[in-house]
């Protein structure tokens, strides 16, 4: 899932190679991006509406003045939405329209909304290529900081041959990775990550549990998708999106939490367990409400909930094993002493007394620690940037 959540804006123009954005299209898409096309009139010629829109699951922007709401300005909304904005195929016109600010249709409207720089995808007959005022335009655009790719040689309209054939999709693909600052570093690798927390039952409606909302696993779901990796989330009881290209074995109590991990883990390269498994539960629970009474005081006997990783620590297979160390005294020794206790190759500490850090919130401060190295503690950061910091850690012990 290398573009994993990533949004790229693709600018289509009047060129026969059109036809080929549709498979870059499909393969973005399967790859987990967004993609949002605007297709110029000269585009319409070559490629249809129709085809895009199921391609993009998205509609197909083609006037500036038709916004999809009252609400919408059209060329602003679509040029702040993107990650990424590409224009393939791109003609000499919109070379050089780009490059002096002309913006007399939806896409050059775009293109000089867009405060990031854009990835252009020449298209056109070796003499278009080669004349100087398209030349100088490309160095116009490259001077404002745009790609413009190099067209192959090959092939071209009318059994001609020479240079200005577009590029093939994995190339542009190739480009979008380079400009996103995407890594395919777990491509291959499985990861199993546990997210959520657990419920213990006392009676039909009461339960022991925490706060956790789930955020973390997700992020760190979220995060090995982009980076190639196949996951498996073991997911108690959330409060948040888990990601639908991960495979979910969902599970509620930590009884069952620990037996699916158990079943799932020699199938994987790492085990991340970020969800929060209840440390007690009730010995006898009952089947029905417990009802309030006036005459005291309730006391519930609790019994301690398996340990999973230290469960698996002592029979350690070649599975890198990740904990998270909920902590409010004595932090740094504490935690250390979970890694040592469960056999685990890295722990992730983090105290939610912190402001912004903890249970059921967006962002994060943690401390990474291994054996034998100085902990690291990172500042305050959205989960899915904590979640980055992880798994750039979790390559080193693969």
């Amino acid at each position: 899932m290398l573009f994993y959540k990533k949004k790229i804006l693709v600018g289509i123009t009047g060129g026969i190679a059109a036809y080929k954005v549709c498979f870059l299209v499909r393969s973005i898409k399967k790859q987990g991006g967004e993609v949002k096309t605007i297709l110029t009139k000269a585009g319409e010629r070559f490629v249809t509406k129709t085809t895009l829109e199921t391609l993009s699951e998205e509609p197909v922007a083609t006037d500036t003045f038709e916004p999809p709401s009252n609400e919408a300005i059209l060329h602003i909304d679509l040029a702040r939405w993107s990650d990424c904005f590409v224009i393939a195929p791109a003609t000499a016109n919109i070379i050089a329209k780009s490059a002096n600010g002309i913006a007399d249709d939806l896409l050059s409207t775009v293109i000089l909304a867009h405060s990031g720089s854009i990835v252009f995808v020449p298209a056109m007959h070796t003499e278009m290529w080669e004349n100087p005022a398209t030349q100088r335009n490309i160095k116009l655009l490259r001077k404002m900081g745009h790609e413009v790719m190099p067209p192959g040689i090959g092939a071209l309209a009318r059994d001609k041959e020479g240079i200005g054939r577009m590029a093939e999709s994995e190339e542009i693909e190739s480009s979008i990775v380079n400009r996103l600052g995407l890594k395919e570093d777990l491509k291959g690798k499985r990861i199993l990550i546990s997210a959520g927390r657990t419920e213990e039952a006392i009676d039909p409606v009461r339960y022991i549990s925490n706060r956790s909302s789930g955020k973390m696993g997700a992020a760190l779901a979220e995060e090995a998708l982009t980076r190639g990796a196949e996951v498996t989330i073991i997911a108690g009881i959330h409060n948040t999106q888990l990601p639908g290209e991960a495979a979910i074995i969902h599970t509620d109590t930590a009884q069952k939490m620990a037996a699916a991990v158990k079943k799932e883990v020699d199938k994987h390269d790492v085990l991340i367990m970020a969800a929060a498994v209840a440390d007690y539960r009730p010995v006898n629970p009952v089947k029905s409400k417990i009802k309030k009474s006036k005459r005291g005081n309730l006391s519930i006997e609790l019994e301690p909930t398996e340990d999973i990783l230290g469960s698996l620590g002592k029979k350690k297979t070649n599975v890198v094993m990740v904990g998270f160390s909920v902590e409010t005294d004595n932090v740094i020794n504490n935690s250390r002493k979970k890694l040592s206790d469960k056999n685990l190759d890295l722990i992730i500490l983090n105290n939610p007394l912190e402001p912004g850090a903890g249970f059921d919130v967006d962002t994060n401060i943690v401390t990474l620690i291994e054996k034998n190295k100085k902990p690291v503690k990172l500042p305050l950061l959205p989960k899915r940037e904590v979640a980055r910091h992880i798994l750039d850690r979790v390559i080193h012990l693969i």
